[in-house]
């Protein structure tokens, strides 16, 4: 696992962040990816069998255990520290530990399993969080959708989520659309928020 990371992290010069090595390593075929041409490497699709979260989690423990660093200063970009090269040539072992997230699929499930009803909607906040959405798709000069969907939306108006984890659960957001959106969604909801208990 560590290796695989590492290797990913090498081949692509150090350049890159956490989520352009995860859909590296997972095959994924967001334009990103093939833009910088890393469909093209050893690395791609090298861990298409573990989940998005998984590799987030083992890629943490590489940087507490000081194998790898995050580089704030350059887009968040992942350096490999001579431990972590030393684990890379396999001249250094390490122990990842397997990521337990059993909370996160249960909720994923029942989520997707009942179906949002619609008194569960919060009608103000969907409209609030489609005007937000709206300015986005113009900003951005892609259909709405494209951004979230409706269904998406609604449940965000009907779990309220504020934190990145709850974000996360949301039906139609990947770590992608967390990243690039989820600040603002997350502002109007806590905002919302504010307004429903004072």
């Amino acid at each position: 696992m560590a290796q695989k990371a590492l290797s990913g992290i090498a081949r692509m010069k150090e350049m890159e962040g956490i989520t352009m090595l995860i859909n590296v390593l997972r095959g994924s075929n967001n334009a990103e990816v093939i833009a910088g041409g890393y469909n093209q490497l050893k690395t791609y699709g090298v861990g298409k069998n573990i989940s998005f979260f998984d590799w987030r989690d083992y890629i943490i423990q590489l940087a507490n255990q000081g194998l790898i660093e995050i580089m704030y200063s350059e887009s968040s970009a992942l350096k490999i520290s001579p431990i972590g090269w030393k684990v890379l040539k396999g001249e250094q072992s390490v122990k990842l530990t397997r990521p337990i997230n059993p909370e996160m699929k249960k909720k994923k499930e029942s989520i997707d399993r009942k179906t949002i009803s619609e008194e569960d909607v919060n009608a103000d906040l969907f409209t609030q969080l489609k005007k937000l959405r709206s300015s986005i798709s113009r900003e951005e000069n892609v259909p709405a959708y494209i951004v979230f969907s409706d269904k998406s939306l609604k449940a965000m108006a009907s779990q309220l989520p504020i934190t990145e984890k709850q974000f996360l659960s949301i039906h139609g957001v990947g770590m992608n659309k967390m990243e690039k959106y989820g600040e603002k969604f997350i502002e109007v909801i806590k905002q919302f928020k504010n307004e429903i208990n004072h």
